[in-house]
């Protein structure tokens, strides 16, 4: 069946176009008979429009193969139930209210596209039963790109790990290992469900041990947007990932003005990831100063 979510693209894996039958094949006419027609469907209407005005659309009447004339009223006209909202796309909406008109606003052309400031690798962790998001980059001062697991190696450098306990002679020869550590620049997705049990993926946290006490890792990239909790579907972060850039755009208007903004793009990414991150670890005592063991 096509996706049963609203607005959602098909993976293209199953391309229904494609499927050809002839007369006397009942069961494949019957089989594309329920996927096509008793899936949900959307028809796109082309209208010329000129750019950079308001328009809107007073009448629309649908004719069926059989001279059926059906009148579409607007979506905004259905009935909802209390304390909800009609569904809509592409209208004008503000201060609670949403206008008839659809504005038609100007494409841009040409554009110069720099390289990328941020740099976040969406992906799935079997080993930890969870996803990360690794920044790769970072946007630092005169907007220049920051490896950021150069910034983990200067952390580390500056402020390193505890050194593990020493046995002592008569004591115990190992000691236990809550959880290891993680770089800096990984930070844990973790997944929750929403009050409808929908699965999602929440940005989280995690306290990294070092010779001045815990630190608390946060999110840097502007893309997790650290001021404000952040969550991501659990759908959209698939087996082979996501990456996302976070980059300026540079174009000219008609006119001659310049235009500079940020933009940011998601693409495919490196598959599945493992961070190292354990749990529960045993491990030997080193020797002391005076070799005992």
């Amino acid at each position: 069946m096509p996706d049963a979510r609203w607005w959602n693209f098909e993976d293209a894996i199953t391309d229904f176009g494609q499927l050809d039958a002839d007369h006397v094949d009942l069961a494949k006419l019957l089989v594309m008979e329920f996927a096509l027609v008793y899936g949900n469907d959307w028809f796109s209407i082309p209208v010329p429009t000129p750019i950079a005005t308001l328009q809107r659309v007073t009448t629309l009447v649908v004719t069926d193969t059989f001279g059926v004339r059906t009148f579409i009223r607007p979506s905004e006209q259905t009935l909802v139930n209390p304390g909800e909202k009609p569904w809509s796309m592409y209208k004008l909406s503000g201060q609670g209210r949403r206008s008839d008109f659809i504005f038609m606003a100007p494409n841009v052309g040409v554009v110069d596209e720099g390289e990328a400031l941020e740099e976040v690798l969406f992906l799935r962790d079997d080993m930890a039963a969870m996803a990360w998001a690794v920044e790769h980059r970072l946007q630092g001062d005169l907007d220049a790109s920051l490896d950021a697991y150069e910034l983990h190696l200067q952390r580390i450098k500056a402020d390193p790990l505890p050194p593990p306990p020493k046995s002592k002679l008569g004591g115990p020869k190992i000691y236990y290992t809550l959880e290891t550590t993680v770089p800096d620049n990984w930070i844990p997705m973790v997944p929750v469900k929403s009050p409808q049990d929908e699965l999602f993926l929440r940005r989280g946290t995690m306290e990294i041990p070092t010779s001045s006490g815990l630190v608390k890792l946060k999110a840097r990239a502007l893309i997790l947007e650290p001021d404000r909790p952040f969550f991501v579907a659990d759908r959209v972060v698939s087996r082979a990932g996501v990456q996302v850039d976070r980059y300026f755009r540079y174009t000219r208007s008609s006119d001659g003005k310049i235009f500079v903004w940020l933009a940011r793009k998601a693409g495919q990414g490196r598959g599945p990831g493992w961070s190292g991150l354990r749990f529960d670890i045993v491990r030997d005592m080193a020797t002391s100063d005076n070799g005992t063991k």
